[in-house]
């Protein structure tokens, strides 16, 4: 009888920390966390996400693509003299043991030409190609419009 509780809880402890592992996707020593989107009243939208690099050698994310849009590019937002504008980014260098961030108000994927605008609870594909690592699928829940991050 005592084994069965151990398996009980073992069981029950890994369902619940299933949703949390579904957020993050791993390619080699790449790690991709938290990936999210924000719904859109236009066929125009943003993503986000977190990559670790926890390998001894630089990657660079080189390209990205989602078969929700005709184009999807990395882009950053600066503000220069008061003004918001957004410019393109070749490429996303992620050095040996550092972060990036991919958030509102700065670095982020730009999806221009959506299929059709983004709904809240939806999942928007993305493919991630990195230059070392490869490619990596994830999957990014869509949060509300104007939403500050993930509900995770």
């Amino acid at each position: 009888m005592r084994y069965d509780r151990r398996l009980l809880l073992a069981v029950a402890l890994l369902l619940a920390a299933s949703p949390v592992l579904a957020h993050e996707f791993k390619l080699g020593s790449i790690v991709v966390e938290r990936p999210w989107a924000r719904a859109t009243p236009a066929k125009v939208g943003g993503a986000y996400l977190t990559i670790r690099n926890r390998g001894r050698a630089p990657d660079r994310l080189v390209k990205v693509t989602s078969p929700a849009a005709e184009t999807a590019e990395i882009h950053e937002t600066r503000v220069e003299r008061g003004m918001a504008s957004m410019h393109r980014v070749e490429a996303l260098e992620v050095k040996p043991g550092a972060r990036v961030d991919l958030k509102p108000g700065g670095l982020h994927v730009m999806l221009m030409g959506l299929a059709r605008p983004l709904k809240e609870g939806e999942r928007l594909k993305l493919v991630l190609t990195f230059e070392k690592a490869g490619t990596i699928e994830v999957e990014a829940p869509v949060e509300r419009a104007g939403a500050p991050g993930p509900k995770h």
